[in-house]
């Protein structure tokens, strides 16, 4: 028998891109976020999955009767309330469903302060009438919550005297806390006394040398040479002094 053969016919088929492919949530999905957050900070959890998401629906529930329906939730002003499990439920539009679950903490402000280092008592620095450079110390903080900013209005230069210390901290809450050490200065550097006199034995009238002095700060001061007795003692805040014998014979 003889025949003809014919070409097999085949239907052609156009290979069109296919967008939004339902999501397969075999896969599985997963919530991204940290799980620990501090009293007044902010939570924020976002739902993962690989997939297109225009095809799946998102549903929340948390502590505190907290729901949402988008794929990134944020609460605010958090407060211990806020701690708990944050279950999350994707849906396709199979209604296949496919969920994940956090549990997040949210540390109260607790037992929260600062303690400031030891007062100071220190000298003028070399050749000046203040004081600078100082290291203060480290204060002790008391904070549950990490993130705390902690400040002081220490000046650069330390005049002569006591010099009020405040230290602040501030949370992540914005609670503050504060507490003030106290500097200060002393002047420990002698002054240098210049034409100090000597010894003196006349029955004439005694003319002295003017007596000068050199102070860091300015203070060390001579009060005018008039003693006329057995003994003329002079002394100034820096505890270097001038003491000698000066006698005057007089004939009456």
């Amino acid at each position: 028998m003889t025949g003809t053969t014919n070409d097999a016919l085949f239907d052609e088929v156009s290979l069109i891109p296919v967008t939004n492919v339902p999501c397969n949530l075999s896969s599985g999905i997963s919530i991204q976020g940290d799980s620990v957050f501090c009293q007044g900070g902010l939570i924020q959890l976002t739902a993962s999955l690989s997939c297109d998401t225009t095809s799946v629906s998102y549903q929340w529930q948390g502590p505190n009767g907290f729901t949402a329906s988008t794929k990134t939730i944020s609460i605010s002003n958090t407060t211990t309330l806020n701690s708990g499990s944050y279950i999350l439920t994707i849906t396709n539009i199979y209604g296949e469903t496919a969920k994940d679950t956090l549990n997040v903490l949210v540390k109260g402000i607790g037992t929260y302060g600062v303690i400031c280092p030891a007062n100071k008592t220190i000298s003028t620095s070399t050749g000046s009438c203040y004081a600078n450079n100082i290291f203060l110390g480290s204060p002790i903080v008391n904070d549950n919550c990490t993130g705390a900013i902690l400040t002081n209005d220490a000046p650069s230069v330390y005049l002569l005297g006591i010099t009020p210390i405040t230290w602040m901290i501030v949370n992540s809450a914005n609670d503050t806390a504060t507490c003030i050490q106290t500097i200060n200065v002393a002047d420990s550097i002698p002054p240098v006394i210049n034409n100090c006199p000597s010894q003196v034995y006349t029955t004439n009238p005694v003319v002295w040398n003017a007596i000068t002095t050199i102070d860091n700060c300015g203070l060390a001061t001579f009060p005018p040479i008039t003693n006329k007795g057995t003994l003329a003692h002079w002394s100034n805040t820096g505890n270097l002094y001038c003491n000698r014998f000066i006698r005057k014979y007089q004939f009456l």
